[in-house]
């Protein structure tokens, strides 16, 4: 009972935190709700960590190792080499609260590892899905209402945090069409936290029409975000590469995957109509095609709109050590003149640019480790259905280099996820994996 009632608060606090999670657009005074939902899990977890036996997450030991060196390296280098500078005018916060926060946000990500792997351990796999895939669909409903409101006056939630230039949220971009950005701050914000219920609403439904997924795929493709689509398409494509079997319910999985896309597609013709100067219909291929093609032939990533990313890093090679967690984001501010505090849009710059060569390396281990132990489970225990599992991770990892500079919620989630399938496959599976009642106690033990 004890463990029941832990666990009902403890599953009840991790949704709010992911209902938070999702309010991206919206602060309380000068606090955004994303803040809350981070200190709230990590107070959850810190109050728990000592009243329960929680297990070692695989993996972690080696996140514990990068965290570790992400402190050293800190006040190492800020020792040795100093602050680079202020944050620019238009920070929101002061120095020891960014660098703070950032320091907070690699510890959310290991505190919902912990408490979701606990949560499935006792039993809270196919709620905490369900439940990702519910929120989801809440948010795809209302966000397609914001989409129409913006479109022909309607009225909507007062966008109250601050956008991503320091200025007040914009709700139209020079695009071809307008975009979906629900209560995110920008469409390929949107179009990220999208990618994991998009994935688990797949594996989670038998149906080929599946609504779910139909619903939430015309929401991911009115974002018009080159980066999430690009990680949806590669996550799938190196998922099937990685997990190729030859049963036929794994290969129907594409029909699946292309009837939500095509109702999604009719969705988006529907709701998009003409361009913004023609009036001719848009054809969303046409639109992602001329932003890729400048990258895929011309100038690579210099030619995206995010160049001067890139710019930065031809000018300033990275070292052995970095300057610190923060200061490689102030020194990148200063380079590019920047009024608000400059973001690498890459996890992977971010890294390397803060705590050097050595802390990138740590990092990479560790995010390749699920891939390498997800692939040497299947091969015994693995259900066709969770290719989707492998591919949302995969998918993150893409959005990592092109988008996302820090591990968020969404991505513990599917992390905690895909460890856990080893364990619990090769515990429940060992005896019956034979027989036709083996593959009925592997679906109801683990749904995953």
């Amino acid at each position: 009972m004890i463990n029941q009632a832990v666990g009902n608060f403890l599953f009840k606090a991790v949704g709010l935190c992911f209902i938070l999670n999702a309010l991206q657009a919206y602060a309380v005074g000068p606090v955004p709700l994303t803040w809350f939902a981070n200190a709230l899990i990590v107070l959850v977890f810190s109050i728990f960590a000592f009243n329960s036996k929680f297990h070692m997450v695989p993996g972690l030991r080696i996140f514990a190792i990068f965290f570790v060196w992400l402190v050293l390296n800190y006040f190492s280098m800020t020792l040795f080499k100093g602050i680079p500078g202020n944050l620019p005018g238009k920070a929101t916060v002061g120095y020891g609260s960014y660098v703070g926060l950032r320091f907070l946000t690699f510890l959310t990500f290991a505190a919902t590892v912990t408490l979701i792997f606990w949560l499935q351990e006792k039993g809270y796999s196919l709620r905490i899905v369900d439940f990702t895939i519910q929120l989801a669909v809440w948010v795809g409903i209302y966000s397609i209402y914001v989409y129409l409101a913006q479109l022909n006056g309607w009225p909507e939630f007062p966008r109250t945090r601050i956008g991503t230039s320091g200025e007040e949220q914009a709700v139209s971009f020079s695009y071809a069409f307008h975009r979906a950005m629900g209560p995110f701050r920008e469409p390929s914000h949107f179009a990220e936290w999208l990618l994991l219920p998009l994935f688990l609403s797949m594996w989670r439904y038998e149906r080929i029409l599946n609504w779910r997924s139909m619903l939430l795929s015309a929401c991911f493709l009115l974002t018009g975000s080159v980066s999430g689509i690009s990680a949806f398409l590669g996550g799938l494509v190196f998922a099937f590469l990685f997990n190729m079997r030859r049963d036929l319910q794994y290969w129907l999985q594409p029909f699946k995957i292309a009837s939500a896309i095509a109702v999604a597609l009719i969705a988006f013709s529907l709701l998009v109509g003409g361009g913004k100067d023609s009036g001719k219909p848009v054809s969303l291929v046409e639109v992602l095609w001329t932003r890729v093609e400048p990258i895929l032939f011309d100038k690579g990533l210099k030619s995206s709109n995010r160049d001067y990313v890139y710019i930065y890093a031809e000018k300033n090679p990275f070292t052995f050590f970095g300057v610190g967690l923060g200061n490689a984001n102030i020194a990148f501010s200063q380079d590019t003149g920047a009024t608000a505090t400059s973001s690498f849009l890459s996890l992977y710059l971010y890294v390397l640019y803060s705590c050097g060569l050595i802390g990138l390396l740590i990092l990479a281990i560790f995010l390749l480790f699920p891939v390498v132990y997800f692939i040497s489970s299947q091969k015994r225990f693995g259900d066709h259905k969770n290719i989707y599992i492998l591919a949302a991770y995969i998918a993150w990892l893409i959005d990592f280099s092109v988008h996302s500079e820090e591990l968020s919620i969404h991505f513990g989630l599917i992390y905690s996820i895909l460890v856990g399938l080893k364990k619990t496959l090769t515990r429940s599976c060992i005896p019956l994996i034979h027989g036709t009642v083996g593959v009925l106690a592997l679906k109801l033990t683990w749904p995953l």
